[in-house]
This record gives structure tokens, C-alpha cells and sequence, in this order.
């Protein structure tokens, strides 16, 4: 592994030591978003999950071009109107949609955009790239003890949404 110059700063005595980049700033967006508790029906557990992705702003308009090429099928540049692409592709008036997972069928582009950004981030992440962190938690309700966070009646998970938000906020800044 070589280092460069920047790398390194002069100390007192005039040698030259590693620079401590734990202290660095670093500047993110966090983009949440949660699925309140379902009921799952091959056993009647109920879960509650919390998506958080994070990017570092320096890393976030390429992240979101990345993101966005990925919806044009053919030629992988997007264009937000199909008049735009000079490839004439016709798929950027189709692929401009929202994306949700509660609109995913298998026969929609919108399951091949999501696997296509699934792919994506999965490689980031793979490699653990300092350009985005995801973390996805899955919480089984049904095998914690909902009254020792003040849930008496088994319905208000707010405050255990909370709880764990923190632990995934903690975990994602921790990663940078």
C-alpha cells in the first residue's frame, strides 16, 4: 500500500508521522425511512424495520447520477425527459416513477430499477466504500419484552422505533 505525501505530517522534532484522520470532518445526509410492525403469516411475528442510508455530501451527487442511470435500461445515462436522450430509448418517460416496495411486481420495470439499485449499493457496501453505509434492522417484537420500554399495552412502538433509530444513527456515524 504506498502513501503519499499529504498523507503525512511534520511533528516537533521535524519527523514526518501518519496523519490521524479519525478527527476529520466529514458532512453526511441520512435518508431514513421505516416500515411501522407487520405480521408476518407463516408464524404471527410482528416486525418492525428501519432502512437508514448514508451519504457524505461530497459523494451524493454522483451517488444519485449513479442511482439514476441505473433506471435507463438500455444505455445506462439517464435523462429526466425521453426528448432529451439521443439514444431514444424510451425509457426514461416510463422509469421516471416513484419507486416503493409496496408497487414491486415481477413484471414491472420498477422490480428491475430496484434490483438494478440493490446491486449497486450491495457493491458499495461490499467493499466498504467511504461513499455510502447502509444499514437495514429488523427488529422481532414478538421476542422482546415490550413492557421494559414502557409498552403496557403491546401497541405503542414508538418508543422502541426510537431506541434502535439511535443505534442505527450511532452505527452509520461510527462507520465514517
Amino acid at each position: 500500500m504506498k502513501s503519499t505525501l499529504s498523507e503525512f505530517e511534520q511533528i516537533e522534532d521535524g519527523s514526518l508521522q501518519k496523519k490521524d484522520r479519525r478527527f476529520d470532518k466529514i458532512e453526511l445526509e441520512v435518508f431514513s425511512d421505516e416500515i411501522m410492525p407487520v405480521t408476518l403469516s407463516t408464524d404471527n411475528s410482528r416486525w418492525l424495520y428501519i432502512g437508514t442510508l448514508f451519504v457524505p455530501i461530497e459523494s451524493k451527487n454522483t451517488c444519485l447520477s449513479m442511482l439514476n442511470n441505473l433506471r435507463c435500461k438500455e444505455n445506462r445515462v439517464w435523462y429526466n425527459k425521453r426528448l432529451e436522450c439521443p439514444n431514444k430509448c424510451e425509457f426514461h418517460d416510463k422509469n421516471n416513477t416513484e419507486i416503493h416496495y409496496k408497487t414491486l411486481h415481477k413484471s414491472n420495470e420498477r422490480l428491475r430499477i430496484a434490483k438494478d439499485w440493490i446491486n449497486y449499493l450491495n457493491r458499495f457496501a461490499a467493499r466498504k466504500s467511504p461513499s455510502i453505509y447502509i444499514n437495514i434492522l429488523g427488529l422481532n417484537l414478538s421476542n422482546m419484552d415490550l413492557a421494559s420500554f414502557g409498552d403496557t399495552k403491546n401497541k405503542n412502538t414508538n418508543t422502541i422505533y426510537n431506541r434502535f433509530y439511535r443505534t442505527v444513527l450511532t452505527s452509520g456515524f461510527n462507520y465514517f
